[in-house]
């Protein structure tokens, strides 16, 4: 199967499952709005009495900002921590719905008889704890690929020593030098951790050692065209996130006219965004389902 034969059936499959994007949409709406009740708390009680918010809104106010951080510096301190247990609820909340993606993005023969939603939240609960260790290991190469990255950066610039350094213009340039690498590497890692769910959610065992290393071995074995294609759900990515920063820029003012519109035009981003996700999953499924099954 060709790349476009690929990426054309995933948006067929995508588009024609208009309750999974939207069902998906919901619950991290839900899930955005129970998160930031205690922040929308604060900002009521401190804010919206005090400062004049609106005229601040689309411009970085130092003034705004100085004058929360002196006043109610100390009621921020546990909103912030529980921000920290909100990322980790998040974590688990969307390796859950992940669960559910690949099940109905698979299609399994013996579930064809059943409803996408039953298919949907059976996926869940199936995948939910392999694809949780997996996110963890996944994480932790994250983590050591930026501070090898960072601990290389620092080592060739003095340890970012401002005494030892020439100028500015010496950090520049090496960090131009890097984040090409950097880049390289991060968007292959990012792929083969797409390329691993789905070759795990063919797996009947839980080893997940033995999907990363099939998984690691499909993506270089066909590298010329799972690369391809995930550049080419990286590039549509790109072009929408440019559109709507445009739009965004377009539509730039404090009115209310333009704060709903600029709302609404978000909202549809944000489910842009899942479409897209979704159709990208879909794409390596139909690369991986003509090249292994």
């Amino acid at each position: 199967m060709s790349i476009l034969q690929s990426y054309t059936k995933a948006w067929k499959l995508v588009l024609s499952k208009p309750r999974l994007w939207l069902l998906l949409y919901l619950a991290n709406f839900l899930f955005a709005l129970l998160a930031l009740y205690p922040l929308n708390s604060f900002l009521t009680t401190t804010l919206g009495n005090s400062l004049n918010l609106q005229q601040s809104l689309g411009d970085f106010d130092y003034t705004l900002v100085n004058d929360v951080l002196n006043n109610y510096g100390i009621a921020l301190s546990p909103i912030f921590s529980t921000s920290f247990v909100v990322l980790g609820m998040y974590l688990l909340f969307s390796v859950f719905l992940m669960g559910g993606i690949l099940a109905v993005i698979k299609q399994a023969p013996e579930h064809n008889q059943l409803p996408d939603r039953s298919i949907f939240w059976l996926g869940c609960v199936r995948y939910f704890w392999r694809l949780l260790r997996l996110t963890v290991y996944f994480l932790l190469v994250y983590a050591l690929v930026a501070f090898a990255f960072f601990t290389f950066y620092s080592w060739i610039n003095n340890g970012l020593n401002i005494f030892e350094v020439e100028s500015d213009a010496q950090l520049i340039r090496s960090f131009k030098m890097l984040f090409p690498i950097l880049l390289t590497v991060g968007i292959f890692l990012f792929m083969l951790h797409d390329y691993v769910k789905i070759h795990l959610s063919y797996l009947q065992n839980r080893l997940l050692g033995k999907a990363f290393f099939q998984g690691l071995r499909f993506v270089l074995r066909y590298l010329y065209l799972s690369l391809p294609l995930y550049l080419l759900n990286l590039l549509i990515f790109a072009l929408c996130l440019g559109g709507y920063y445009f739009f965004q820029q377009f539509l730039g003012g404090n009115s209310m006219g333009s704060i709903l519109l600029l709302f609404v035009f978000g909202q549809l981003f944000i489910l842009l965004r899942i479409v897209l996700k979704l159709v990208n999953l879909s794409s390596i499924e139909h690369l991986y389902r003509s090249k292994e099954l």
